[in-house]
C-alpha cells in the first residue's frame, strides 16, 4: 500500500515567469527534462520545489497538483516565507518534481508495522525459527566431502579423515605419509625448519644449483667456479683484497672484452673523498642505452634529512692524468649537455647547453658563462642563441635573434630603465626631415582609449582601460593620403602571421607546446609613432607661431 500517496517521476523540470501566491503558470520544460503534464497522472499529488533564478532568495517546497488549466496548485510545506506560500516576484524561476523533507517525514512516520505487510503471515506459517548456528552454516558452500568433515569429533579424527597422518595425544603430528614418484614432497612459502635432525634415506635433490657434492671443493668443481671462492678477503666486511686471481687486477681494473668500444678495461680511482672511474683511451667514458623508459630514464636520488638535493657536476681539468691538477684556460669548454635524435640515417646532435670559461681560472677568479645553442628549422648546424653571464643575458649573435614572437609574446617586461635603441648616425642612411605628406596623413590619426579583448575575457569589468593608437586606423589614414600599401613601408607599422601548432606534452605530461591555430596580427612601434606625433606637433606650432608673427608685424587687417 502507498505510504505518502504522492506520485513520483524522474527528470521533470519547467521554467516559470508567473508571480504571486496562487497557482503558477508553467512555462515549458528545460532542456533535457519533461513537463509536469506529461509526467504525472491527472489529479495526482506530487512533491515540488521552486527556486528563484532572478531572485535566488525566494524558494518553496510542498505538495502540488495540476488544475484544469495546467497550472501548479501549491500546498507549501517549507519556504523562504517561513513555510507559507511565497509571493513570487516577476522573473525566471525553476520548478521541479523532487524529493524533499516533507516526503521523508511522511515515509519515516508512516506508522505501518510488519504485520501490515499483506501475505507475510501466510508465507511464514509453519516454518522453523532460524538459529544462530543454522544462520552461520547457511552461508557455507561445500560438497559431501566437506559436510563429512564437519562431523569429525576432534582434531585427531579430523586429521585422520583428511589423511594427514598420525598424531600424539597432545595433537602433535608424529608422521605424514607422502606420495612416491620423483616429485616427493613440495613445500612453498618459507623454509622448513626444526629443532631436531632431518634424516634422509636417499639423495637430496636441489633445484637451481644442487650438485649432490659432499664438499665445498667438489661443489665448486661441479658448478665450474674454479678457485674463486678461495680468494683472500679483506679486513672490512664485503671486500676483496688485491688479487689472488689475474682476472681482478690489484690496481682496481676490471677487464672488459668489447670490440664495439675497442677498450679493454674500466678503472676506478679515488679523488679526494670521491670515487672516479675512467675507460682507458680518449673515448666517451660511459654510455647508457635502453629501448624503453625503464632502460633509458636515469634518476639520481639523495636520501637526506636536510634541505639539499642531489648534484650533477661536469668538471673540467687541463691535467692529462687522473687526479692531477691544471687550471682551466680562458675560452675553455667546462662541459656540454647535448640533446640528439635519429634523423633516419644517423644519431645526430641537436640543441646544446655549454659551460664556458670567460677567463683563465685561479684561486681568485673563475669567470664563466652558460651558452645556449639551438638548431633552426631546415638547418643542421647549432646556432649560439643566448649567453648568460653573471651581470647580463644577451643574444649569441648581434641583431639576429628576437625576444618572443608574434604568436608567443611576453606578458610584461619589468625594467628599472627604458630600452636603448641604436641611433648612431653611422648606422643610418638617407637621413632627411619627416616628409610633409606623412605629417598630413597624421592629421587623420586619432588617439583612442580602449580595453584589450584578452583582459576583458579574463577580468570583465575589472579590465583596465588604455590609451593609444589602433594599428588598422593608422594604416588606413596613411594609405588614404599616400596610396594603398604605403603605410607598411614605414617601420612604425608591423604585420606578422604564424602557422598553426599542435599540442605537445613530454613523458611526464607537462605541456611543451600549446595548440594554436594559424593567425595574423597588426602592431605598432610606439616610439616611432610618438616621433611622428612630435614632428606633427612641431610643424603645427611652427605654423601657428608664423601666423602670430605675421599678425603682430602689422600685416593687412582687411
Amino acid at each position: 500500500m502507498a505510504i505518502t500517496g504522492w506520485e513520483m517521476a524522474d527528470l521533470v523540470r519547467e521554467v516559470c515567469h508567473d508571480m504571486g501566491t496562487g497557482p503558477l503558470v508553467l512555462g515549458g520544460a528545460q532542456a533535457g527534462y519533461r513537463e509536469f503534464a506529461g509526467a504525472v497522472s491527472a489529479g495526482a499529488r506530487f512533491p515540488y520545489a521552486i527556486v528563484g533564478v532572478t531572485d535566488p532568495d525566494q524558494w518553496e517546497t510542498g505538495i502540488g497538483t495540476l488544475d484544469g488549466e495546467g497550472r501548479l496548485v501549491r500546498e507549501a510545506l517549507a519556504s523562504s516565507a517561513g513555510g507559507a506560500a511565497v509571493d513570487f516576484a516577476a522573473g525566471e524561476k525553476r520548478v521541479g518534481l523532487a524529493l524533499h523533507a516533507g516526503w521523508a517525514d511522511a515515509v519515516e512516520g508512516h506508522g505501518h508495522g510488519i504485520g501490515a505487510v499483506e501475505g507475510l503471515g501466510e508465507a511464514l506459517g509453519g516454518k522453523q525459527a532460524a538459529s544462530a548456528t543454522l544462520s552461520a552454516l547457511s552461508g557455507v558452500t561445500t560438497t559431501a566431502f566437506g559436510r563429512g568433515a564437519l562431523g569429525a569429533g576432534d582434531a585427531a579424527a579430523f586429521r585422520a579423515y583428511i589423511g594427514a597422518g598420525t598424531s600424539s595425544s597432545a595433537g602433535t603430528v608424529t608422521s605424514v605419509a607422502m606420495s612416491g614418484g620423483t616429485t616427493g614432497l613440495s613445500v612453498s612459502g618459507g623454509p622448513v625448519t626444526g629443532a631436531g635432525t632431518l634424516t634422509l634415506g636417499g639423495t637430496l635433490g636441489i633445484a637451481h644449483g644442487g650438485t649432490g657434492a659432499t664438499s665445498a671443493a667438489a661443489a665448486r668443481t661441479a658448478l665450474g667456479l674454479g678457485g674463486c671462492a678461495t680468494l683472500n678477503v679483506g679486513t672490512a666486511a664485503g671486500t676483496v683484497a688485491a688479487g689472488d686471481d689475474g682476472r681482478i687486477a690489484g690496481a682496481g681494473q676490471l677487464a672488459v672484452a668489447n670490440s664495439w668500444t675497442q677498450r679493454n678495461s674500466f678503472q676506478g680511482v679515488t679523488v679526494g673523498s670521491s670515487a672516479a672511474y675512467q675507460v682507458n683511451g680518449a673515448v666517451s667514458a660511459c654510455q647508457i642505452n635502453g629501448t624503453s623508459n625503464s632502460g633509458a630514464s636515469n634518476t639520481i636520488i639523495r636520501w637526506t634529512a636536510d634541505a639539499n638535493g642531489p648534484v650533477l657536476q661536469l668538471v673540467k681539468s687541463r691535467s692529462g692524468a687522473m687526479g692531477g691538477s691544471a687550471s682551466v684556460a680562458a675560452n675553455d669548454s667546462l662541459g656540454n649537455i647535448t640533446f640528439g635524435g635519429d634523423d633516419g640515417t644517423i644519431l645526430a646532435l641537436g640543441p646544446r647547453i655549454t659551460g664556458f670559461a670567460s677567463e683563465g681560472w685561479s684561486g681568485s677568479g673563475r669567470g664563466s658563462e652558460i651558452l645556449m645553442f639551438a638548431v633552426a628549422g631546415g638547418s643542421t648546424s647549432q646556432t649560439l642563441a643566448a649567453r648568460i653571464a653573471a651581470d647580463n643575458v644577451r643574444p649569441g649573435v648581434d641583431n639576429a635573434i628576437g625576444l618572443g614572437t608574434a604568436a608567443q609574446r611576453w606578458k610584461e617586461i619589468f625594467a628599472a630603465s627604458g630600452a636603448i635603441n641604436t641611433s648612431d648616425a653611422r648606422m643610418k642612411r638617407e637621413i632627411a626631415a619627416v616628409p610633409d605628406p606623412l605629417l598630413d596623413a597624421w592629421d587623420d590619426v586619432a588617439w583612442r582609449s580602449f580595453r584589450f579583448e584578452e583582459a576583458w575575457a579574463a577580468k570583465g569589468e575589472a579590465a583596465r582601460r588604455h590609451a593609444g593608437l589602433v594599428a588598422q586606423q593608422v594604416r588606413d589614414a596613411i594609405d588614404a593620403r599616400l596610396g594603398e600599401g604605403a603605410a607598411v613601408g614605414w617601420g612604425l607599422l608591423c604585420h606578422d602571421d604564424w602557422p598553426a601548432t599542435v599540442e605537445v606534452r613530454d613523458e611526464a605530461g607537462a605541456l611543451v607546446q600549446e595548440a594554436r591555430p594559424a593567425g595574423e596580427r597588426w602592431g605598432l612601434r610606439y616610439e616611432e609613432c610618438l616621433a611622428v606625433e612630435a614632428a606633427w606637433q612641431r610643424r603645427r606650432m611652427d605654423r601657428i607661431e608664423a601666423r602670430l608673427a605675421a599678425l603682430e608685424g602689422g600685416g593687412d587687417a582687411g
